[in-house]
């Protein structure tokens, strides 16, 4: 892609990188500490077992904030023909508009990455600036791929939700049979809430979504949200932060009585979500 073909470009966020000169300070800082700790004390040769794991925790992570370092001046260019992933120096990588093929979405590492029917792909991550605009642009070009994925209809949570909230409350359980057995009433509150708070938080979250021909159904763990296609004001796609902290890209479903609902952390991707989804509200309008 010559520069002077450039529509928009889209650079990393001021905060993203201020978060990896902290993550660096602070994983550099723990490897060198688990590092230097045992040459003043022996003891820690005593639980090598727990220690060695810690070291190899603070490179993995290290690791990932250097890389993150050296990306960090990349950006990502479109215009008419493509998505271009761009150094300051060069194009590392491109891609036609009409050769994207599918998408990967990685809420973990917070990243959605382009892949094209060569394999190619271009890693989008959600820390970028405007990138709700970038989305925007992403979804006028994808006209190719509306029928493959608007047919789809049935979509799925993303296993990891549920997983954390089950393994925390089966984790508090032990807690909370010691201390009745010992008579501490004080610590069997505080578990027993916690316990209650984190199975709430897995019955809050919806397990599958179905798409008919007038409504869309919003499955969760023991009941059923159904939304009518006629009450749909809006169906857009933007990229959510909770709390300011963590990113997500998600679908938002406003509703005619004021609501908004959002879904997130979808299996089959929250792309084909909105296209399916849309088209049933277009649908519906005509």
């Amino acid at each position: 892609m010559d520069k002077s073909e450039v529509l928009e470009t889209f650079k990393m966020s001021s905060s993203m990188r201020g978060l990896i000169i902290v993550g660096l300070l602070l994983f550099g800082i723990g490897l060198v500490a688990s590092i230097v700790i045992p040459i003043f004390d022996k003891r820690i040769f005593n639980i090598l077992w727990i220690w060695i794991p810690i070291i190899i925790g603070y490179v993995f992570f290290l690791k990932l904030f250097i890389t993150a370092w050296k990306q960090r001046n990349n950006y990502i260019a479109t215009n008419n023909d493509g998505i271009s992933l761009c150094s300051p120096e060069s194009q590392l990588e491109f891609i036609r508009w009409s050769d994207i093929d599918r998408f990967k979405e990685n809420n973990i590492f917070e990243r959605l990455t382009v892949i094209d029917r060569f394999e190619k792909h271009i890693n989008v991550e959600y820390e970028l600036e405007n990138l709700n605009k970038f989305l925007s642009i992403l979804i006028a070009n994808i006209a190719h791929l509306k029928e493959k994925y608007s047919s789809l209809k049935i979509f799925h949570r993303t296993i990891h939700h549920h997983t954390f909230y089950i393994a925390f409350t089966l984790f508090l359980i032990p807690f909370i049979v010691y201390s009745i057995y010992s008579g501490l009433y004080l610590p069997f509150i505080f578990f027993t809430g916690l316990f209650v708070f984190f199975v709430y938080l897995a019955l809050a979250e919806f397990i599958k979504i179905e798409i008919k021909d007038d409504r869309i159904l919003i499955v969760y763990p023991i009941w059923k949200k159904i939304i009518n296609i006629s009450d749909l004001e809006r169906v857009t796609i933007e990229n959510f932060r909770v709390g300011g902290g963590k990113a997500s890209q998600c679908v938002f479903l406003k509703v005619s009585d004021g609501k908004k609902i959002k879904l997130n952390s979808i299996k089959e991707g929250t792309i084909p979500l909105y296209l399916s989804i849309n088209r049933e509200v277009v649908q519906g309008i005509s």
